[in-house]
Formats: C-alpha cells, structure tokens, sequence
C-alpha cells in the first residue's frame, strides 16, 4: 500500500477505531476523498450484471465467508476500481483489537458482497458506507477473498499391530508337580536311605558306584560283566515312577524276560529325566 497523507491517515482511523455512524460520518467529513482512491490492486473485481447474480455468484466462489460482527466493525475499506467507479470495496486494514479481527475470519483484501442482505458488491464507495451507516449495531456481513490454499492430504497412519502376546500358562498345580521338566537333575533314593543326585544322561550303574553305594552281592562282585549287560548281576527295582528312566534296551529284555516289569539292569538304564526316584539294589535278597 502506498504512503498516504496525513489527512488520509486520519480518516482511515476513524472509521476503523470509532465505528458506527458517527465514524464514518467523521471520516468522510474530515479526509478528501482522496483516501478513497487508495486501492489494493489485486482486489479488482468484475462488476456483477445484478444483485440477486452477484448473490449466487459468491455462494458458489471459493473463499466466501459469512460473519456476524459488532459495531464498531474495526476495519477500513476502500473502493476497488477508479473514484467513483461502481466495482465494490475492499477491505485494506483490520484494527488488532476490533470486531472483524477478533472474529478470525475476515482478511485484508477481501470483497464486501452483502451487508445486512443488501448487495454492495458492485456499489460504489458512497452506497457501501450508506449501506454500513444504516445497518444495525450487529450486521451480518459476507465477504469474500481468495481461496484458502487446500490442505495437505492427510495420510492416515497404519493402524500399529500390537506384537504377540505369549499366553499366559497357568502354574501347574501341586499334584503335577513333578511333571514339570525344569531341566534340573534327578534325586534318587536307593535302598530307602541313601540318596544320590544323578545327572541327565548319566548310566544309572556308574552313578551309584560313583556315590559308593553297593551294587553287588558277594558273588556279583566276583561274576560280574563290568558293565555289559551279559549278567545280570547289577539288577535294581525300580518303585514308582520310571518316566525319567531310559526305555528297556535288548539285553534287559534277554536277562529279565521272567523278572518283574519294574526290574531294570543298572548298567543299561540311562536317566533322562529330573525328580525324584526311588531304587532297591539286589531286589532278589
């Protein structure tokens, strides 16, 4: 905007701080009509061929506003073609403090199409102020300006999958307890009194001579195969549970084909799995 003369200035002020009739009465009064002659040049217009086509025109125009705002309206306008031209007016200031300003909407450069349902969008700068002047204290204005720039597409975010969730696995219940393969070795109770702790994959044999425990009878001791499986010598019984016992291999079955189901040849029994057992050495005595 250029540089306006201190009588302009003045009149600009008027009507945007005092408002209402008087404001505009003392502007008008006061400034030339120089002031009026002050234009944005981007704000020309075409001159619509009637208000009720003006009308339709700027409801179907981007950018469009419609606002009900207080007097006094705190905003300057200015006509938008040649002094006395009948092209409309513009708005070319906002107050910070005023009406038009609190309410957001309304923009320097805007068009001023209707006040108060009267069409001023191709008055002149004369019938436009008449039209404000006899408008009530609270006027409904529509205005329009450029378009506002569209807004950035809004992507939606993937919807985020929540990781799996492991199940929770109940704790087993004291009764099964001992089902539970915790990796830890197995207690073996020999003879009702002894007992020995036996690694996983160890053979049964080596395990209880290791903790010193009398496999043999006198004549095992003697007879014995060390360990083959051609004997027969290293029998126990197992009491209870075997699930943790290596199944009955080839020699078991040859040597203990007519003996008990529970009767295990110790140098062939490997133990796979933890708890505890229970063994009888030399189960014939």
């Amino acid at each position: 905007m250029r540089a306006r003369s201190p009588a302009a200035l003045t009149a600009l002020v008027l009507v945007a701080l005092v408002g209402g009739a008087d404001g505009f009465k003392y502007a008008r009064s006061f400034a030339t009509r120089r002031a009026a002659q002050l234009r944005l040049a981007t704000a020309a217009r075409a001159t619509a061929d009637s208000g009720a086509a003006t009308a339709t025109a700027a409801a179907e125009a981007a950018g469009v506003v419609r606002v009900q705002l207080e007097k006094p309206l705190g905003m300057v306008l200015e006509e938008a073609g040649e002094e006395g031209a009948a092209a409309g007016v513009v708005v070319v200031e906002l107050a910070p403090d005023g009406a038009a300003a609190r309410d957001g909407r309304v923009r320097e450069g805007m068009a001023l199409l209707e006040v108060a349902g009267q069409d001023v969008g191709a008055a002149t700068f004369d019938e436009a102020m008449d039209a404000l002047i006899g408008a009530p204290s609270v006027v409904e204005l529509v205005l329009q300006g450029e378009a506002p720039a569209p807004a950035a597409e809004q992507v939606e975010p993937e919807e985020e999958v929540p990781a799996a969730v492991a199940e929770d696995v109940p704790a087993p219940a004291a009764d099964d307890a001992e089902d539970v393969d915790d990796g830890r070795p197995a207690s073996v109770v020999v003879d009702g009194s002894t007992k020995i702790t036996v690694e996983r994959g160890e053979i049964l044999r080596n395990a209880l001579r290791g903790s010193k425990v009398d496999v043999y009878d006198l004549m095992g001791k003697v007879t014995n195969c060390n360990g083959a499986g051609q004997c027969g010598t290293c029998a126990v019984a197992v009491l209870g549970e075997t699930d943790a016992l290596s199944e009955r291999t080839d020699a078991e079955l040859r040597k203990l084909g007519k003996k008990p189901d529970n009767w295990r040849l110790a140098c062939q029994v490997v133990v796979e799995g933890g708890g505890e057992l229970e063994i009888q050495t030399k189960p014939w005595q």
